[in-house]
Protein backbone atom coordinates (compact mmCIF):
# COMPACT_ATOMS: atom_id res chain seq x y z
CA UNK A 1 0.00 0.00 0.00
CA UNK A 2 1.05 3.60 -0.42
CA UNK A 3 3.14 4.32 2.62
CA UNK A 4 2.83 8.42 2.62
CA UNK A 5 0.81 9.97 0.16
CA UNK A 6 -2.99 10.36 0.38
CA UNK A 7 -5.26 11.28 -2.81
CA UNK A 8 -5.99 14.97 -1.69
CA UNK A 9 -2.18 16.09 -1.75
CA UNK A 10 -1.58 15.68 -5.17
CA UNK A 11 -2.93 14.05 -8.63
CA UNK A 12 -2.63 10.31 -8.15
CA UNK A 13 -0.86 8.34 -10.45
CA UNK A 14 -1.95 5.07 -12.16
CA UNK A 15 0.17 2.94 -14.34
CA UNK A 16 -1.16 0.23 -16.11
CA UNK A 17 0.37 -3.14 -17.48
CA UNK A 18 -1.07 -4.32 -20.69
CA UNK A 19 -2.88 -3.37 -23.48
CA UNK A 20 -5.39 -6.27 -24.16
CA UNK A 21 -9.19 -6.35 -23.89
CA UNK A 22 -9.45 -5.70 -20.69
CA UNK A 23 -7.14 -2.85 -19.99
CA UNK A 24 -8.12 -0.88 -22.89
CA UNK A 25 -11.89 -1.00 -21.92
CA UNK A 26 -10.76 -0.37 -18.68
CA UNK A 27 -8.52 2.75 -19.79
CA UNK A 28 -11.53 3.90 -21.50
CA UNK A 29 -13.85 3.60 -18.23
CA UNK A 30 -11.82 5.56 -16.27
CA UNK A 31 -11.17 7.99 -19.36
CA UNK A 32 -14.46 8.90 -20.37
CA UNK A 33 -15.33 10.04 -16.74
CA UNK A 34 -14.13 12.57 -14.91
CA UNK A 35 -11.01 11.68 -13.00
CA UNK A 36 -7.61 13.90 -11.71
CA UNK A 37 -5.74 10.64 -12.00
CA UNK A 38 -2.22 10.78 -14.13
CA UNK A 39 -2.48 7.33 -16.20
CA UNK A 40 0.39 6.07 -17.79
CA UNK A 41 -0.25 2.94 -20.61
CA UNK A 42 2.72 0.22 -20.28
CA UNK A 43 2.76 -2.43 -23.25
CA UNK A 44 5.52 -4.45 -24.90
CA UNK A 45 4.86 -2.68 -28.78
CA UNK A 46 5.28 0.58 -29.34
CA UNK A 47 3.08 0.99 -31.74
CA UNK A 48 0.54 -0.81 -30.07
CA UNK A 49 0.52 1.22 -26.86
CA UNK A 50 0.70 4.72 -28.52
CA UNK A 51 -2.31 3.85 -30.35
CA UNK A 52 -3.67 2.22 -26.92
CA UNK A 53 -3.28 5.82 -25.16
CA UNK A 54 -4.14 8.21 -27.75
CA UNK A 55 -7.87 5.78 -28.17
CA UNK A 56 -8.18 6.15 -24.46
CA UNK A 57 -7.23 10.07 -24.38
CA UNK A 58 -8.43 11.55 -28.21
CA UNK A 59 -11.88 9.57 -27.06
CA UNK A 60 -12.33 11.25 -24.03
CA UNK A 61 -11.89 14.68 -25.46
CA UNK A 62 -14.69 13.67 -27.77
CA UNK A 63 -16.86 13.62 -24.37
CA UNK A 64 -14.91 16.60 -22.99
CA UNK A 65 -12.84 15.12 -20.38
CA UNK A 66 -9.31 15.61 -20.78
CA UNK A 67 -7.55 13.42 -18.81
CA UNK A 68 -3.59 12.62 -18.53
CA UNK A 69 -2.54 9.97 -20.66
CA UNK A 70 0.56 9.15 -21.78
CA UNK A 71 2.59 5.57 -22.23
CA UNK A 72 5.84 3.49 -21.82
CA UNK A 73 6.91 0.65 -23.36
CA UNK A 74 8.84 -2.75 -21.38
CA UNK A 75 9.29 -6.14 -21.73
CA UNK A 76 8.16 -7.79 -18.65
CA UNK A 77 10.63 -10.60 -18.60
CA UNK A 78 13.65 -7.16 -18.40
CA UNK A 79 13.18 -6.84 -14.27
CA UNK A 80 15.61 -3.87 -14.70
CA UNK A 81 13.67 -2.11 -17.22
CA UNK A 82 10.47 -2.37 -15.81
CA UNK A 83 11.67 -1.38 -12.27
CA UNK A 84 13.01 1.68 -14.16
CA UNK A 85 9.53 2.30 -15.71
CA UNK A 86 7.89 1.77 -12.68
CA UNK A 87 10.29 4.36 -10.51
CA UNK A 88 10.52 7.04 -12.80
CA UNK A 89 6.37 7.40 -12.81
CA UNK A 90 6.13 6.27 -9.27
CA UNK A 91 2.76 5.28 -9.53
CA UNK A 92 0.13 5.17 -6.13
CA UNK A 93 -1.53 2.29 -8.25
CA UNK A 94 -0.38 -0.61 -10.56
CA UNK A 95 -2.78 -2.27 -12.53
CA UNK A 96 -1.93 -5.40 -13.93
CA UNK A 97 -3.91 -6.87 -16.80
CA UNK A 98 -1.44 -9.31 -18.45
CA UNK A 99 -1.52 -12.98 -19.43
CA UNK A 100 0.56 -15.25 -21.72
CA UNK A 101 -2.78 -16.50 -22.90
CA UNK A 102 -6.28 -15.01 -22.21
CA UNK A 103 -8.82 -17.36 -20.03
CA UNK A 104 -10.63 -17.44 -22.98
CA UNK A 105 -8.50 -19.09 -25.71
CA UNK A 106 -9.91 -22.53 -24.43
CA UNK A 107 -13.70 -21.58 -24.45
CA UNK A 108 -13.47 -20.76 -28.11
CA UNK A 109 -12.23 -24.12 -29.52
CA UNK A 110 -14.89 -26.32 -31.08
CA UNK A 111 -17.64 -26.88 -28.81
CA UNK A 112 -16.48 -30.59 -27.78
CA UNK A 113 -13.11 -29.72 -27.17
CA UNK A 114 -14.17 -26.89 -24.66
CA UNK A 115 -16.76 -29.40 -23.47
CA UNK A 116 -13.83 -31.68 -22.46
CA UNK A 117 -10.98 -29.65 -21.30
CA UNK A 118 -13.05 -27.44 -19.43
CA UNK A 119 -13.24 -30.35 -16.78
CA UNK A 120 -10.13 -29.31 -15.76
CA UNK A 121 -10.81 -26.36 -14.57
CA UNK A 122 -8.97 -23.12 -14.59
CA UNK A 123 -6.33 -24.67 -12.50
CA UNK A 124 -3.88 -26.44 -14.51
CA UNK A 125 -3.88 -22.87 -16.90
CA UNK A 126 -2.31 -21.20 -14.02
CA UNK A 127 1.18 -20.74 -15.12
CA UNK A 128 -0.17 -18.54 -17.72
CA UNK A 129 -0.99 -15.94 -15.51
CA UNK A 130 1.13 -16.24 -12.71
CA UNK A 131 4.51 -15.97 -15.16
CA UNK A 132 3.60 -12.38 -16.13
CA UNK A 133 2.09 -11.00 -12.44
CA UNK A 134 5.72 -13.23 -10.87
CA UNK A 135 7.33 -10.41 -13.10
CA UNK A 136 6.25 -7.71 -12.30
CA UNK A 137 6.19 -8.04 -8.63
CA UNK A 138 9.86 -8.69 -8.81
CA UNK A 139 10.21 -5.31 -11.27
CA UNK A 140 8.12 -3.24 -8.20
CA UNK A 141 9.85 -4.96 -5.31
CA UNK A 142 13.19 -3.78 -7.08
CA UNK A 143 11.99 -0.33 -8.32
CA UNK A 144 11.58 0.87 -4.48
CA UNK A 145 8.11 2.25 -5.20
CA UNK A 146 5.16 0.76 -3.07
CA UNK A 147 2.52 1.15 -4.96
CA UNK A 148 -1.05 -0.55 -4.66
CA UNK A 149 -1.08 -3.17 -6.91
CA UNK A 150 -4.44 -4.61 -8.26
CA UNK A 151 -4.11 -7.67 -11.09
CA UNK A 152 -6.81 -8.83 -13.46
CA UNK A 153 -5.42 -12.03 -14.04
CA UNK A 154 -6.66 -15.50 -11.93
CA UNK A 155 -6.05 -13.43 -8.87
CA UNK A 156 -7.62 -15.96 -6.95
CA UNK A 157 -4.92 -18.26 -7.36
CA UNK A 158 -2.27 -16.62 -8.52
CA UNK A 159 -2.04 -14.06 -4.86
CA UNK A 160 -1.84 -17.33 -3.16
CA UNK A 161 1.21 -18.23 -5.57
CA UNK A 162 3.22 -15.19 -4.68
CA UNK A 163 2.20 -14.83 -1.34
CA UNK A 164 4.81 -17.07 0.16
CA UNK A 165 7.76 -14.83 -1.37
CA UNK A 166 5.95 -11.44 -0.33
CA UNK A 167 5.19 -10.94 -4.06
CA UNK A 168 1.84 -11.23 -3.99
CA UNK A 169 -0.50 -7.91 -5.49
CA UNK A 170 -2.81 -6.32 -3.31
CA UNK A 171 -6.26 -7.27 -4.64
CA UNK A 172 -7.92 -9.11 -7.95
CA UNK A 173 -10.96 -8.01 -9.68
CA UNK A 174 -13.46 -9.48 -11.42
CA UNK A 175 -15.18 -13.35 -11.37
CA UNK A 176 -17.46 -13.27 -8.88
CA UNK A 177 -17.61 -9.37 -8.82
CA UNK A 178 -18.94 -9.73 -11.87
CA UNK A 179 -22.22 -11.11 -10.71
CA UNK A 180 -22.65 -8.86 -8.18
CA UNK A 181 -24.53 -5.77 -10.47
CA UNK A 182 -27.44 -8.57 -11.48
CA UNK A 183 -27.57 -10.09 -8.16
CA UNK A 184 -28.59 -6.70 -6.96
CA UNK A 185 -30.65 -6.08 -9.20
CA UNK A 186 -32.71 -9.00 -8.88
CA UNK A 187 -32.78 -8.59 -4.61
CA UNK A 188 -34.08 -4.88 -5.68
CA UNK A 189 -36.89 -6.04 -7.94
CA UNK A 190 -37.71 -8.74 -5.37
CA UNK A 191 -38.22 -6.37 -2.21
CA UNK A 192 -39.28 -3.28 -4.45
CA UNK A 193 -36.09 -0.65 -3.72
CA UNK A 194 -33.58 0.71 -6.14
CA UNK A 195 -31.01 -1.69 -6.54
CA UNK A 196 -28.50 1.63 -4.99
CA UNK A 197 -30.16 0.21 -1.33
CA UNK A 198 -28.92 -3.40 -1.93
CA UNK A 199 -25.25 -4.14 -0.83
CA UNK A 200 -24.33 -7.57 -2.08
CA UNK A 201 -20.96 -9.33 0.19
CA UNK A 202 -20.38 -12.41 -2.43
CA UNK A 203 -17.23 -15.13 -1.38
CA UNK A 204 -16.77 -17.35 -3.27
CA UNK A 205 -14.20 -18.96 -5.84
CA UNK A 206 -13.47 -18.29 -9.08
CA UNK A 207 -14.91 -21.17 -9.71
CA UNK A 208 -18.24 -20.56 -8.57
CA UNK A 209 -18.07 -17.26 -11.42
CA UNK A 210 -17.85 -19.40 -13.94
CA UNK A 211 -20.52 -22.49 -12.93
CA UNK A 212 -23.15 -19.83 -12.14
CA UNK A 213 -22.80 -18.08 -15.30
CA UNK A 214 -22.72 -21.32 -17.59
CA UNK A 215 -25.63 -23.33 -15.32
CA UNK A 216 -27.26 -20.91 -13.54
CA UNK A 217 -25.93 -22.95 -10.22
CA UNK A 218 -22.49 -23.26 -8.50
CA UNK A 219 -22.67 -27.56 -8.87
CA UNK A 220 -21.52 -27.79 -6.10
CA UNK A 221 -19.01 -25.55 -4.63
CA UNK A 222 -19.52 -23.68 -1.40
CA UNK A 223 -19.98 -19.91 -1.30
CA UNK A 224 -21.66 -17.02 0.88
CA UNK A 225 -23.47 -14.54 -0.59
CA UNK A 226 -24.71 -11.74 2.10
CA UNK A 227 -27.41 -9.42 1.21
CA UNK A 228 -28.07 -5.98 3.18
CA UNK A 229 -31.02 -3.50 2.13
CA UNK A 230 -31.01 -0.01 4.02
CA UNK A 231 -28.58 -1.64 6.37
CA UNK A 232 -31.14 -4.63 6.97
CA UNK A 233 -29.59 -8.06 6.91
CA UNK A 234 -31.82 -10.13 4.80
CA UNK A 235 -29.28 -12.60 4.01
CA UNK A 236 -31.72 -15.73 5.26
CA UNK A 237 -34.58 -14.53 4.06
CA UNK A 238 -33.42 -14.83 0.16
CA UNK A 239 -32.97 -18.10 -1.80
CA UNK A 240 -29.43 -17.43 -3.39
CA UNK A 241 -29.94 -20.60 -5.32
CA UNK A 242 -33.16 -19.00 -6.83
CA UNK A 243 -31.03 -16.37 -7.58
CA UNK A 244 -28.26 -17.74 -9.54
CA UNK A 245 -31.03 -19.77 -11.27
CA UNK A 246 -32.76 -16.46 -12.33
CA UNK A 247 -29.66 -14.06 -13.48
CA UNK A 248 -29.73 -15.72 -17.01
CA UNK A 249 -33.39 -15.66 -17.07
CA UNK A 250 -33.88 -11.76 -15.61
CA UNK A 251 -31.08 -9.90 -16.09
CA UNK A 252 -28.83 -12.05 -19.09
CA UNK A 253 -26.11 -10.09 -20.73
CA UNK A 254 -23.25 -10.84 -22.96
CA UNK A 255 -20.67 -12.99 -21.81
CA UNK A 256 -17.60 -14.88 -22.16
CA UNK A 257 -15.18 -12.71 -24.76
CA UNK A 258 -17.45 -10.61 -26.11
CA UNK A 259 -18.69 -9.81 -21.89
CA UNK A 260 -15.44 -8.82 -21.16
CA UNK A 261 -16.63 -4.96 -20.60
CA UNK A 262 -18.00 -6.15 -17.40
CA UNK A 263 -14.92 -7.26 -15.95
CA UNK A 264 -13.25 -3.77 -16.83
CA UNK A 265 -16.05 -2.42 -15.05
CA UNK A 266 -15.39 -4.23 -12.12
CA UNK A 267 -11.96 -3.13 -11.98
CA UNK A 268 -12.59 0.05 -12.60
CA UNK A 269 -14.67 -0.03 -9.52
CA UNK A 270 -11.75 -1.35 -7.57
CA UNK A 271 -9.17 1.52 -9.60
CA UNK A 272 -11.62 4.18 -8.87
CA UNK A 273 -11.71 4.41 -5.16
CA UNK A 274 -8.20 4.04 -4.75
CA UNK A 275 -7.20 6.71 -6.91
CA UNK A 276 -10.06 8.88 -5.87
CA UNK A 277 -9.69 8.73 -1.97
CA UNK A 278 -13.31 8.09 -1.49
CA UNK A 279 -15.41 4.72 0.15
CA UNK A 280 -16.61 1.89 -1.83
CA UNK A 281 -17.48 -1.61 -0.83
CA UNK A 282 -15.54 -3.86 -3.38
CA UNK A 283 -15.13 -7.39 -4.41
CA UNK A 284 -11.26 -8.38 -4.60
CA UNK A 285 -10.07 -12.08 -4.83
CA UNK A 286 -6.88 -12.97 -4.15
CA UNK A 287 -7.01 -9.93 -0.97
CA UNK A 288 -3.88 -9.58 0.65
CA UNK A 289 -2.61 -12.53 -0.94
CA UNK A 290 -5.96 -14.77 0.09
CA UNK A 291 -7.50 -17.51 -2.14
CA UNK A 292 -10.67 -17.07 -3.53
CA UNK A 293 -12.70 -14.31 -3.63
CA UNK A 294 -13.24 -11.65 -0.64
CA UNK A 295 -15.02 -8.32 -0.02
CA UNK A 296 -13.21 -5.25 1.12
CA UNK A 297 -13.68 -1.40 2.38
CA UNK A 298 -11.82 1.06 0.01
CA UNK A 299 -11.41 4.16 1.60
CA UNK A 300 -8.70 6.71 2.03
CA UNK A 301 -6.62 5.08 -0.68
CA UNK A 302 -6.12 2.04 0.68
CA UNK A 303 -8.20 -1.27 1.43
CA UNK A 304 -9.29 -3.61 4.43
CA UNK A 305 -11.17 -6.68 4.79
CA UNK A 306 -15.04 -6.43 4.92
CA UNK A 307 -16.72 -9.38 5.32
CA UNK A 308 -20.27 -10.33 5.98
CA UNK A 309 -21.95 -10.34 9.03
CA UNK A 310 -21.70 -13.62 11.04
CA UNK A 311 -19.08 -14.91 8.60
CA UNK A 312 -15.52 -15.37 9.88
CA UNK A 313 -12.17 -15.19 8.44
CA UNK A 314 -12.06 -18.43 8.55
CA UNK A 315 -14.99 -19.71 7.14
CA UNK A 316 -14.23 -17.33 4.36
CA UNK A 317 -11.04 -19.00 3.99
CA UNK A 318 -12.38 -22.72 4.43
CA UNK A 319 -14.90 -21.73 1.81
CA UNK A 320 -12.54 -20.71 -0.92
CA UNK A 321 -9.99 -23.56 -0.10
CA UNK A 322 -12.67 -25.60 -1.20
CA UNK A 323 -13.96 -24.12 -4.21
CA UNK A 324 -10.81 -23.48 -5.56
CA UNK A 325 -10.80 -27.62 -6.00
CA UNK A 326 -13.55 -27.33 -8.31
CA UNK A 327 -10.91 -25.44 -10.61
CA UNK A 328 -8.50 -27.81 -10.95
CA UNK A 329 -6.65 -26.67 -7.46
CA UNK A 330 -5.84 -29.04 -4.90
CA UNK A 331 -3.64 -26.87 -2.85
CA UNK A 332 -0.80 -24.62 -2.01
CA UNK A 333 2.24 -25.81 -0.43
CA UNK A 334 4.21 -23.55 2.08
CA UNK A 335 6.65 -22.09 -0.72
CA UNK A 336 3.72 -21.16 -3.01
CA UNK A 337 4.05 -24.34 -5.24
CA UNK A 338 0.66 -24.85 -6.86
CA UNK A 339 -0.46 -28.54 -6.97
CA UNK A 340 -3.10 -29.93 -9.02
CA UNK A 341 -6.05 -32.23 -8.58
CA UNK A 342 -6.03 -35.68 -9.77
CA UNK A 343 -9.25 -35.25 -11.68
CA UNK A 344 -7.61 -32.12 -13.51
CA UNK A 345 -4.20 -34.07 -14.28
CA UNK A 346 -6.25 -37.01 -15.86
CA UNK A 347 -8.25 -34.22 -18.43
CA UNK A 348 -5.15 -32.36 -19.15
CA UNK A 349 -3.15 -35.97 -19.47
CA UNK A 350 -6.33 -36.97 -21.55
CA UNK A 351 -6.76 -34.08 -24.31
CA UNK A 352 -3.59 -32.44 -24.22
CA UNK A 353 -0.43 -35.77 -23.21
CA UNK A 354 0.08 -33.04 -20.88
CA UNK A 355 1.16 -33.90 -17.68
CA UNK A 356 0.20 -31.01 -15.35
CA UNK A 357 2.96 -31.72 -12.17
CA UNK A 358 3.18 -29.78 -9.47
CA UNK A 359 4.07 -25.71 -10.19
CA UNK A 360 7.13 -23.60 -8.91
CA UNK A 361 6.20 -19.86 -9.33
CA UNK A 362 10.13 -19.33 -10.31
CA UNK A 363 9.27 -22.03 -12.75
CA UNK A 364 6.17 -20.64 -14.45
CA UNK A 365 7.20 -19.07 -17.92
CA UNK A 366 8.84 -22.56 -18.75
CA UNK A 367 6.05 -24.29 -17.38
CA UNK A 368 3.96 -22.37 -19.58
CA UNK A 369 6.09 -22.46 -22.52
CA UNK A 370 5.47 -26.23 -22.31
CA UNK A 371 2.36 -26.09 -21.98
CA UNK A 372 1.76 -23.56 -24.76
CA UNK A 373 3.63 -25.28 -26.99
CA UNK A 374 1.69 -28.70 -26.42
CA UNK A 375 -1.85 -26.92 -26.51
CA UNK A 376 -0.80 -25.69 -30.06
CA UNK A 377 -0.19 -28.50 -30.99
CA UNK A 378 -3.02 -30.27 -30.16
CA UNK A 379 -5.03 -28.03 -31.87
CA UNK A 380 -3.66 -28.76 -35.31
CA UNK A 381 -3.84 -31.95 -34.32
CA UNK A 382 -7.06 -32.58 -32.75
CA UNK A 383 -9.24 -29.54 -34.40
CA UNK A 384 -7.81 -28.79 -37.60
CA UNK A 385 -10.81 -26.33 -38.50
CA UNK A 386 -10.47 -23.94 -35.67
CA UNK A 387 -9.10 -20.42 -36.62
CA UNK A 388 -5.88 -20.94 -34.50
CA UNK A 389 -2.80 -18.17 -34.27
CA UNK A 390 0.86 -18.83 -35.32
CA UNK A 391 1.43 -18.29 -31.59
CA UNK A 392 -0.82 -18.49 -28.59
CA UNK A 393 1.24 -16.92 -26.08
CA UNK A 394 0.44 -13.59 -26.24
CA UNK A 395 1.19 -11.07 -23.59
CA UNK A 396 -2.11 -8.73 -22.88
Amino acid sequence: MPESTHPTTRSRRLLVFGTGDVATKALALLAHSPTQARIRVVGRNSDKTLRTANMARLSANQLGHLPAIDWAVTDIEDESRTADVIASFRPDVIFNAMSLQAWHVITQLPREGTARLIKAGYGPWLSMHLAPARALMLAVRASGVRPTVVNAAFPDAVHPALAPAGLSPDAGIGNVANYVPGLRSLVAGELGVEAEKVEIRFIAHHYVSFSVSRQGQTNGAPYHLGIRCDGEELTKQLDPAELFRQLSVREPRTGGRDGQLMTAASAVSVLRPLLSGESALVHVPGFGGRVGGWTAQADGGELRLDLPENLSEAAALEINNSGQRFDGIDRFDADGTAHFTDAAREVMRAELDFDAGPLRPEDSFAYSAELGSIFTAALRRQWLSAQLPDDLLVRL
